[in-house]
């Protein structure tokens, strides 16, 4: 009896050795999953760190490379005469889905107009790196500027979209344009970001003495906005889709303006929809007489209001859950966080 029971406790405590060490077995593998999920982990950390400092540093190359391109294009193509009048190139900007192709676009025609200082107001309270990036490549000489809308402007029709954007860029101008223009003569141009230019619409703004304007193309209503100039040189009227209540109605992209005339007036843009030109042009108190007609006297169009169609998100939440397995080991972390529109 007493042999049984010492084998029933001996088999007993073999029992308890056994499963005390596969319990112990279990917790170092447990142990061991845990810390190769660590290292794994790490591992991934580390190589996103260095794909990242490798891309930055991809990116600088370029475009340092792209800058000496660039100034080798210039003194090819730029004039040395000290008098050719420098462009100051307004442009108006957003975050959307499609902003960055319609700067790309414009990018790649200021790319081939020398003499040009570009000023870049976006509606934005920070910088956005993704812009700043593509102005750095494009290797324009530009000032990059935030602009943001109050919010209670920001929703509606009454009031004009880029008011706050070009006003903030015609205050730079009158602050700080001296310094980059020394003694050159000097134009002033609106160019919004999604319309297309022909790059002669810029060696034709040069000649602006004062006030000039000039035909825009792709017109909702009427295929073109422009003045109705007489044999004569003299100004008849105006050919555009919205006339009511406006002295000068035109496209913002159909007119230039000499630096001088804008630092001699304290002209702004007025935020109604529809009478941003018209009160901007008021404002700076010129006679119809002084109107210079460029284009070959407006009978050409070197400038088209285009508009690039809405564009769906990079990243939005519909995107994300559908393919959040993939996202985290793979481009896709990096090509969503550099491309989600704030």
């Amino acid at each position: 009896m007493i042999r049984k029971k010492a084998a029933l406790v001996f088999l007993a405590l073999f029992g308890i050795v056994i499963i005390t060490q596969n319990l112990r077995a279990e917790v170092s593998e447990a142990r061991s999953g845990t810390r190769m999920a660590d290292m794994e982990s790490k591992t991934r950390n580390e190589e996103k760190l260095a794909l990242k400092r490798i891309h930055e540093i991809s990116r600088r190359n370029a475009a340092r490379k792209n800058k000496e391109r660039l100034a080798a294009f210039r003194r090819r193509n730029s004039s040395d005469h000290e008098d050719t009048p420098l462009i100051f190139i307004v442009t108006p900007t957003y975050p959307r889905p499609a902003q960055l192709a319609d700067m790309t676009r414009l990018c790649n025609t200021l790319m081939n107009v020398p003499d040009i200082h570009w000023i870049v107001a976006e509606d934005f309270d920070k910088e956005n790196p993704r812009l700043r990036e593509l102005l750095d490549f494009c290797g324009v000489p530009f000032t990059f500027l935030n602009a943001r809308t109050p919010w209670i402007f920001r929703y509606g029709k009454v009031f004009g979209r880029g008011v706050f954007n070009r006003n903030a860029a015609l205050a730079w101008i009158r602050r700080e344009s001296a310094a980059i223009r020394g003694d050159r003569p000097s134009v002033v141009y609106f160019a919004d970001d999604d319309n297309a230019y022909d790059i002669r619409l810029f060696g034709e703004i040069r000649k602006t003495k004062k006030i000039s304007m000039f035909p825009v193309g792709c017109i909702s209503g009427t295929g073109v906005s422009t003045p109705i100039v007489h044999r004569n040189g003299s100004l008849l009227g105006f050919h555009d889709n919205f006339y009511k209540e406006r002295i000068y109605p035109i496209d913002m992209a159909g007119f230039a303006v000499n630096t001088d005339l804008i630092l001699n007036s304290t002209a702004e843009f007025e935020r109604k929809t529809g009478y941003l030109e018209d009160h901007f042009l008021r404002d700076l108190q010129f006679h119809n007489g002084e109107i210079e007609f460029l284009a070959d006297n407006c009978t050409r169009i070197l400038v088209w209001h285009v508009r690039t169609e809405p564009a769906d998100p990079i990243v939005s939440e519909k995107v994300i859950s559908s393919l959040q397995p993939l996202i985290e080991d793979s481009n896709l972390s990096e090509l969503f966080e550099n491309y989600a529109v704030n």
